[in-house]
């Protein structure tokens, strides 16, 4: 079958909708995690427990990518898409019956950080299968899916948690989530017979691609931007809130920052295609450290923060849409597994304690209580971009 063209693009439709109702559903955490500081939910939980939480959801599939590509060759790409639909679907139902702070560590985090990462990781390697001169469009397209989802996700689910509580919340989306992807799944194709898949991650050949140099410079630029976009997916309803808003305008928010990342995670792809994945990685990291000082820190009033949101979240999500383009510049398609499991490794690692670090910062006695988190996030997307020149 043809790249570039065709099935190319129905693939890249599903994978978008796939993403929406994976990562989109990890996105919307933000409500989530508003909902669990400001309510005495769960006997001895602290804030911390509630950022490990959303950090373990998005990293913890990824600190155990190596064992997941080994499983991927074992069951093969669509066993372990429908098995990590179960484990994210299962975790959110799982979590809606939780007494305790451990149980929603062991379900809303783990289990269904690692149905996250059983989802997606296959779509990063098949992708490059079905797309060359137009393979940051085709990431940024499907990067956006979770943009869509977040702001499905966001603005439904405090609706829910509002009209119908905590548990029937997780329930109910659980429930659409395997349904949404279930579909999605019986439709994607992949060039397994027409390009033989590594699925040894850790094979003395592949190996050798961590010895280039330059290869240290990539994983050194993504580590500290996917800490600055965490903090800022989880950080900004919570935000809006501490200024003295509500959960409600804390959601549009979130949202906002959401459709801002659908539209701009396409014309970031764009970007990249045009000027080049390195050169680009670079502009938007010095745009965001820019736009957080000189845009989010200053900002005390809602219209001043619904601005920053728009104007961020796009090009927030560098990594989610360069880490691919950037690797398949860089790496033969044999060699890709090992690039993207140790990338997303190292990633994973970074960005789980992302939040917390986001959080632990905080001066709560100070009326500009994020100052340090603001600072933070803008000095890492700084260090990143100066990283890869």
């Amino acid at each position: 079958l043809p790249v570039d063209q065709g099935y190319s693009w129905v693939f890249m439709g599903l994978c978008c909708t796939l993403s929406a109702f994976s990562w989109g559903v990890n996105s919307g955490y933000s409500v989530f995690l508003a909902y669990y500081l400001s309510n005495d939910l769960f006997e001895n939980a602290t804030d911390m427990d509630f950022a490990f939480i959303g950090g373990f959801s998005f990293t913890m599939g990824f600190i155990l990518s190596p064992l997941i590509t080994i499983v991927m060759g074992k069951l093969g790409l669509k066993n372990s898409i429908f098995l990590g639909i179960c484990c994210q679907s299962g975790g959110l139902i799982a979590a809606s019956f939780a007494k305790k702070v451990w149980h929603l560590y062991l379900t809303q985090g783990i289990l269904q950080g690692i149905g996250l990462a059983f989802m997606i990781m296959p779509i990063n390697i098949i992708t490059s299968h079905w797309f060359h001169r137009k393979k940051s469009l085709a990431n940024g397209v499907i990067a956006a899916g979770s943009g869509l989802g977040g702001i499905i996700f966001s603005l439904s689910g405090q609706a829910l948690l509002v009209s119908l509580g905590l548990a029937w919340a997780l329930r109910i989306i659980g429930i659409i989530t395997f349904s949404v992807n279930v579909i999605c799944l019986t439709f994607i194709r992949h060039r397994g017979k027409e390009i033989p898949i590594n699925y040894n991650s850790f094979s003395r050949s592949s190996l050798k691609i961590l010895k280039r140099p330059h290869i240290f410079f990539f994983y050194a630029w993504s580590a500290p931007s996917m800490m600055a976009y965490c903090i800022l997916l989880y950080s900004l309803s919570a935000y809006s809130v501490a200024m003295g808003f509500t959960h409600f305008q804390g959601a549009i928010v979130g949202s906002l920052l959401q459709v801002s990342s659908a539209v701009g995670r396409p014309l970031l792809g764009l970007f990249m295609d045009r000027v080049g994945c390195v050169n680009a990685s670079v502009l938007v990291g010095f745009y965001c450290a820019t736009i957080i000082f000189a845009i989010w820190i200053p900002a005390t009033n809602l219209p001043l923060i619904y601005v920053f949101a728009l104007l961020i979240g796009g090009p927030s999500s560098v990594v989610s849409v360069g880490v691919q383009p950037i690797g398949q510049d860089m790496a033969s398609l044999d060699e890709l597994p090992t690039l993207y499991a140790v990338v997303w490794t190292i990633n994973g690692i970074f960005a789980v304690f992302s939040e917390v670090i986001g959080l632990k910062v905080r001066k709560l006695e100070w009326k500009y209580s994020f100052v340090f988190t603001q600072l933070f996030s803008g000095l890492a997307y700084l260090f990143g971009a100066l990283l890869m020149l």
